[in-house]
């Protein structure tokens, strides 16, 4: 044997036995000494070891030279422990898919195979530190923020590509020495027992609790399936500790940390913490227990920090309306690589900043009312969220292939959005009594920057001095703030001044959009204000859309037409107006949001004509044209859910019903806060569906909620109070407590008669809603009568049971679709004189009942129920067995549609029923 191959096979005999990369090189050192040549450097695959760098749960992590392409790399050998050959399978072809994923914060995946028997992975060996040590020294917080958000681009270039890390914490988030952020050991690195699944973001796999617990998201110690939410909780988690030197969840160990997370029990960030409060906002929201509630995704989040990070000192009006006529001039122009595409952060935190979200706060704490800082909270969100679609819009704007004409209009549009933000920014900061007051039960209505991309190029915008043309849109958008925040006589005089100068311009483009907005604030006034006509003014705005050659601007008014229309209930004219409507739809290419409109009116008219079969497959097209048109179209997306929700509850789906109103509310409480007045109607809407499902429980809890959010919305005397307390007295009810149930009927009667039977003199801009609040109270004040007489008769009370259900039995009364059960009972005088022992007496008046209800709503409905009982019981009392098992079979099978409603109803008639059958020796046994 050659002496070089006698060494050699020395060298192999001194190599350890075992697979630990670090010993043989050791091994190999020595052997080389003792023999007297250099050994070979161990190598994983093709990789020539040079040093181990560190070691983990998972693996190891060397220093290596790639022979073939002569550069240093990182090679991770995972440990042994996912040893099974599937699992390292899996393992390769994520790591792979990683290896296709090329962004600069993400550390790069070169390859990936298998070394005698275990996964290695091939990455770029970084020179520089861990975000742990690098935050080991002091830092001020917008270093810290630029750092996350290098990180979070990179987690959500990876969430693209469908990989979720599952592990994100400040030792998997490296910092190179040229300070650029690579994120690092996403999901191949498997610890012992986790599911060796490839979490994608369309189907995310539970992964049995795998992660860092110090940092994982509910989802993952609820082993729920994850998704990019779940590295953004991750990503919060260290961010919150980096500003304030705690972790936002404390635990002493798993167990009791997984509960102060599933439970979203975060400690508050030191009082003396020298970060801003929209960075504490921001943190928070992406550490939500319920991930709907989080960003939706990670570019979202780097937008919100990027914008609040870059955003410069609050400018009064003045100031921004010379910087847009500069912009506008460029605009008009068309200077620069595409037209207004320059920093659009810049613009938009011209008007719209900490500084003067905060001013916003201040105003609304001033005021003394009720709810008003909670309020002024949401309002900042909503505007938040509004900020965020505006710069949603521009990027679109720009980044479309289209001629520069078509997105110069889009940036006028655009900036004319700004322009109203801004204006209703300073009001909200202004804000005296009335506009706090408005605020808190109505809040804003900005128009979405969507519509934006709809438009085509103005006429003749360049043949205005562009510093006039900036004064007049400054002012549309003051009368629209005015309009919004509930001055609408203000708001109008100066929307028809700037009509009537755009007109004196010759500024056709200009003047529908004047006309656009006198509209708007005309329609709530129709009826109150003498000469007031929206219909007409829309058809002028139409009118001068087409002079102006504004597709945009003339699909904008048709849509507001049919919707003005249904407002008022001139249905005749709203399906006049939508074939107009679909053309201008068809011709800016059918917009998704335009098209939901024209379907959202059609199925309110249905809905208001009780045509529930018409109207819910146009219900349906708005539900799909809103989905895709996305984020823009969620408040419509709302109404549309809702109103399917009404239905389904109508038809007696309950289920489904419920479903519907679940996203509903989801969608409300998401964009306007969980104390807003919508969030009350549609939770309402919601306990109505538990109510009649027998969850008692929920139905309490929603109704208590609704409740409260109406106290503080409308004083202690309004209709919508008076509507929680009659469902929280018909939830006691139904409970057995009936004390509780005299309580709520009768506090809710009493407030109910302290209002004016008819507001002969209404205010001046709400005649409308008068007349819906004494409808209310005409159906509200049947509902008590009738919940009163139920209790008094539970209590033995039948004297003042009988003079309570007279009081509303013979009445008229106008239809109340959601509760016919709790307005129209005119067989409870029956019951009542069942009860005294007159059973002739209540059969007449069951008849007669039944007679009535029959006419009205078909042989099966559920109003019906309660005459059928009653009428049953009565038959069997007067020994009319046979008529009374027919009676109470049809009750009970008619009962049988919503096995949870009426329980004790049901009780009755199952014991009538039981009654009958025991006194016929051929059914007794059907008695048992």
């Amino acid at each position: 044997m050659r002496e070089a191959d006698l060494l050699a096979e020395r060298l192999r005999d001194a190599a350890p036995v075992g697979r630990d990369v670090q010993a043989q090189r050791w091994h190999a050192d020595v052997a080389s000494r003792l023999f007297g040549a250099a050994a070979p450097p161990p190598s994983i695959g093709r990789y020539r070891v040079l040093a181990r760098l560190g070691a983990g749960a998972s693996g190891v992590v060397y220093a290596a030279i790639d022979p073939e392409l002569d550069r240093k790399v990182a090679v991770k050998l995972l440990h042994d422990d996912a040893s099974r050959e599937d699992a390292r399978a899996q393992m390769v072809r994520e790591a792979k898919a990683l290896a296709r994923l090329s962004h600069p914060n993400v550390v790069p995946v070169y390859d990936a195979g298998e070394h005698d028997g275990r996964v290695f992975v091939t990455l770029e060996l970084v020179e520089g530190t861990t975000l742990r040590r690098w935050l080991a020294q002091p830092r001020a917080w917008p270093e810290i923020v630029e750092l996350f958000v290098q990180a979070a681009r990179g987690l959500h270039a990876a969430h693209q590509a469908g990989i979720v890390h599952r592990d994100v914490k400040p030792e998997n988030i490296l910092v190179g020495s040229d300070g650029r952020v690579r994120v690092s050991d996403f999901g191949i690195a498997h610890t012992p027992g986790e599911t060796a699944e490839l979490a994608t973001l369309e189907s995310a796999p539970g992964t049995d609790g795998v992660g860092t617990p110090a940092y994982m998201a509910p989802e993952q110690f609820l082993c729920d399936p994850l998704d990019g939410r779940t590295d953004q909780f991750g990503l919060c988690v260290a961010l919150h500790e980096a500003l304030y030197g705690e972790r936002p969840f404390h635990g002493r160990d798993r167990m009791t940390l997984a509960a102060a997370v599933t439970a979203g029990r975060r400690r508050p960030p030191p009082p003396d913490a020298d970060v801003p409060r929209w960075l504490e906002r921001v943190v928070a929201r992406g550490l939500q227990v319920d991930r709907g509630k989080r960003f939706t995704d990670l570019a979202q989040l780097v937008r919100e920090l990027e914008r609040r990070r870059g955003a410069r000192p609050w400018r009064s009006l003045a100031a921004v309306t010379v910087a847009g006529a500069i912009g506008v001039g460029a605009l008009l122009a068309g200077r620069g690589t595409r037209p207004g595409c320059e920093d659009a952060a810049g613009q938009l935190a011209a008007v719209w900043n900490p500084e003067l979200a905060q001013q916003i706060e201040q105003s609304f704490a001033g005021s003394g009312r009720p709810g008003a800082s909670g309020r002024a909270r949401q309002l900042i969100d909503e505007l938040d969220r509004w900020g965020e679609s505006w710069r949603e819009a521009h990027v679109q704007a720009c980044a479309a292939d289209g001629p520069d004409p078509a997105l110069l209009a889009q940036q006028y549009c655009l900036h004319t959005r700004l322009l109203e933000l801004s204006s209703i920014a300073q009001t909200l900061a202004l804000a005296d009594p009335q506009v706090v007051e408005h605020a808190i039960v109505g809040g804003h209505a900005l128009r979405s920057p969507g519509e934006c991309l709809w438009a085509g190029a103005p006429a003749a915008v360049a043949t205005v001095d562009p510093s006039r043309h900036l004064e007049l849109r400054a002012a549309i958008a003051r009368a629209r703030a005015l309009g919004d925040v509930g001055k609408l006589t203000e708001g109008l005089a100066i929307a028809d001044d700037a009509r009537a100068r755009a007109g004196a311009l010759a500024d056709r483009s200009l003047e529908a959009e004047a006309l656009l907005v006198v509209a708007e604030l005309q329609n709530p006034l129709v009826g109150s204000v003498a000469g007031v006509d929206p219909i007409a003014t829309m058809h002028a705005a139409e009118l001068a859309a087409e002079a102006a050659h504004r597709p945009d601007l003339v699909a904008a008014a048709t849509a507001m037409s049919m919707e003005a229309a249904v407002f008022r209930g001139d249905y005749a004219a709203a399906l006049a107006v939508e074939p107009r409507a679909r053309a201008a739809a068809a011709a800016l290419d059918d917009p998704p949001e335009l098209l939901g409109r024209i379907e959202l009116a059609l199925g309110e008219i249905a809905t208001m004509q009780r045509d529930d079969d018409g109207a819910a497959p146009a219900l349906e097209r708005a539900r799909l044209q809103f989905e895709r048109s996305g984020p823009p179209s969620r408040r419509f997306l709302a109404q549309t859910r809702n109103l399917l929700g009404e239905i389904a509850f109508h038809g007696g789906d309950y289920e489904r019903a419920r479903t519907h109103y679940e996203h509903a509310l989801a969608i409300v409480v998401d964009d306007v806060g969980p104390r807003h007045v919508m969030v009350a109607n549609v939770s309402g809407n919601l306990a109505e569906t538990d109510f009649l499902l027998g969850r008692f429980d929920d139905a309490a809890a929603r109704f208590g909620d609704a409740l409260s959010i109406r106290r503080e919305a409308f004083g202690e005397d309004s209709v919508w109070v008076i509507h929680s307390l009659a469902h929280v007295g018909d939830v006691a009810w139904e409970q057995g407590d009936t004390a509780a149930a005299r309580r709520a009927y009768e506090d809710a009667l009493a407030r109910l008669q302290r209002r004016p039977a008819l507001q002969r003199e209404p205010a001046a801009d709400d005649a409308v809603a008068n007349v819906l609040r004494d409808l209310q109270s005409w159906l509200q004040e049947a509902w008590l009568r009738n919940g009163l007489a139920r209790v008094a008769l539970d209590e033995g009370a039948l004297d003042e049971a009988l003079t309570q259900a007279r009081a509303v039995a013979e009445v008229e009364l106008p239809e109340d679709g959601h509760h016919p059960d709790l307005t129209r009972r005119s067989d409870l005088v029956g019951h009542v004189l069942l009860a005294q022992g007159r059973a002739d007496e209540a059969v007449a008046v069951f008849e007669q009942a039944l007679t009535r209800l029959r006419l009205r709503y078909g042989d099966n409905a559920r109003p019906q129920l309660f005459a059928l009982v009653g009428l049953g019981r009565a038959q069997l009392e007067l020994g009319r067995r046979d008529d009374a098992v027919a009676t109470l079979q049809h009750a009970l099978a008619i009962l049988a549609q919503t096995p949870g409603a009426w329980p004790r109803v049901a009780a009755s008639a199952r014991f009538a029923l039981a009654r009958a059958w025991a006194d016929d020796p051929s059914t007794r046994a059907q008695a048992h």
